[in-house]
């Protein structure tokens, strides 16, 4: 819908990131204690505590973007201010008159004058005061 601000994926990218580190973490542990009752290979046990690690690593990164998203929600989600200009002098607003619309327009920063300094009152090297 226009006007209503977009909700950002990275809770959801958050959460997809933890289950499936949180899901590869618990049956590399299942595997393992398996592996040890049965005299498992080298080979066996390698792909064990790679995704075992795996899912660790993927654990903290679904943690952090959680951490990041939190962070920046509010500047994700707010909408822009509209500022609305008035009809130029001179035309109608009335409900007969088939005028346009008032334009609406994002605020511009203005820039900030300098201030004027008086070249009499600053000390100089040839008139130190």
């Amino acid at each position: 819908m226009v006007g209503e601000p977009k909700q950002a994926s990275s809770a959801t990218t958050a959460v997809l990131y933890v289950t499936v580190g949180a899901l590869m973490a618990v049956w590399s542990a299942v595997y393992y204690v398996w592996l040890g009752g049965r005299e498992g290979n080298d080979m066996a046990y390698l792909l064990c505590y790679g995704f075992f690690f795996s899912g660790l690593v993927l654990c903290g990164i679904g943690i952090a973007i959680g951490r990041i998203a939190r962070t920046v929600r509010d500047a994700e989600v707010t909408t822009p201010p509209v500022v609305h200009v008035n009809a130029p002098a001179g035309t109608s607003t009335a409900p007969g008159n088939a005028a346009l619309p008032p334009i609406t327009t994002a605020a511009v920063p203005q820039a900030i004058p300098a201030a004027q300094v008086n070249q009499d009152t600053l000390p100089s090297a040839s008139n130190p005061k």
